[in-house]
């Protein structure tokens, strides 16, 4: 049960450090975010959101291992969240793009594995 509430916390703080990272930024440091620092903030809120679907229950995740679940939306929201800065031009370093596309590919194939997976007793073994 306490894991559902801390998930749930960490669904609500995600959802604001995405949504309005300036004003959590202001309540909980009292100061706001600058440039570079909002989108940090939103990476932050992500992994938040991440860490909630870890903590759903398993039949709200169809049996899923809830460490696959949680990988599969942080590399995909991490995909299209930079993939957008990107679009938008925003300055970027070097490595911006191969992490992009680092995120995109594991997003691909976390679902994959999603999609194929089986649960351990429905498993046949090697014989």
């Amino acid at each position: 049960m306490f894991i559902r509430i801390a998930g749930a916390l960490e669904l609500l703080t995600g959802l604001g450090l995405v949504l309005l990272p300036d004003l959590v930024s202001r309540l909980i440091f009292g100061i706001e975010v600058a440039d570079l620092g909002v989108a940090f903030a939103r990476i932050a809120g992500i992994a938040l959101l991440s860490l909630s679907v870890a903590c759903a229950p398993r039949s709200l995740l169809r049996d899923r291992p809830p460490t696959l679940a949680a990988m599969l939306a942080l590399n995909a929201m991490l995909a299209v969240y930079l993939g957008v800065i990107g679009v938008l031009n925003i300055p970027a370093g070097i490595l911006f793009w191969p992490a992009v596309a680092v995120h995109a590919v594991l997003a691909l194939l976390l679902a994959a594995a999603s999609y194929f997976y089986r649960p351990e007793a429905e498993r046949r073994p090697f014989v």
